[in-house]
């Protein structure tokens, strides 16, 4: 394997991943325009913090906005967006009789027979604005972003170790989070990774392992099950 840097026009991605073109123009990029831009910012600052690199009092605000970054990067890839796509509308057609039985209990003698028809008259993109709602909610999981903010973070240089890390489209890993033992992490460079444990006690036991003999030792240590995690002789 050779390594090449290379800018992000060089890069594999998928045009309008995150849009959604049946909404009108202001819309139609909530995603990335309003959410994702709030979350990377406010994480950007964050980050800096676990660096650290001029870092910033830790506010609330600073805390629930990296968890909620470390979320949202774990499920931006193309393989998910049209899981939550279809996931979204699943629901949103599972809902249909709940949906009606709701509307003839308030329906007026002058609106449409059905909930449907009436959508379809004032509002007939209610069902893609209300994926859009649904996808933003599993984004900004409220009962993952909770557990991720009590969790005890730090960064873990493991420079002087013969391998480097690597980095795609799933940076972010989620390891037993309800045990003693869970972890999340995300290499943030060849030789840091920034690590999430449950204990203060378990992140001091990560930094004090000696460097592993073989690259497949570094991916149990960080409980890796799978895929290229790093590189080394």
């Amino acid at each position: 394997m050779i390594a090449k840097r290379v800018g992000p026009r060089a890069t594999g991605y998928d045009q309008h991943l995150y849009s959604f073109p049946e909404l009108p123009p202001d819309a139609a990029h909530f995603l990335e325009a309003v959410f994702f831009n709030y979350a990377d910012r406010v994480a950007a600052d964050a980050l800096r913090n676990h660096l650290p690199v001029a870092p910033l009092p830790w506010t609330v605000e600073l805390i629930s906005a990296w968890s909620r970054f470390v979320i949202a990067l774990h499920l931006r890839h193309p393989d998910a967006m049209p899981e939550l796509r279809a996931a979204a509308k699943s629901v949103w057609d599972g809902g249909g009789d709940a949906y009606q039985a709701q509307y003839e209990a308030i329906r007026k003698s002058k609106d449409p027979p059905t909930f449907d028809e009436y959508l379809a008259v004032r509002d007939p993109l209610t069902p893609t604005k209300v994926s859009v709602n649904m996808i933003v909610k599993v984004f900004d999981n409220e009962i993952l972003g909770k557990h991720l903010n009590n969790m005890t973070w730090g960064v873990i240089d493991v420079g002087h170790w013969p391998y480097r890390f690597l980095l795609s489209d799933r940076a972010v890993v989620f390891a037993n989070l309800n045990n003693a033992d869970g972890v999340a992490y995300l290499p943030i460079g060849l030789t840091k990774i920034l690590v999430a444990v449950n204990t203060p006690d378990r992140l001091q036991q990560l930094r004090n392992l000696p460097p592993p003999r073989h690259c497949s030792q570094l991916q149990s240590v960080f409980s890796r099950p799978s895929s290229p995690f790093c590189l080394g002789p």
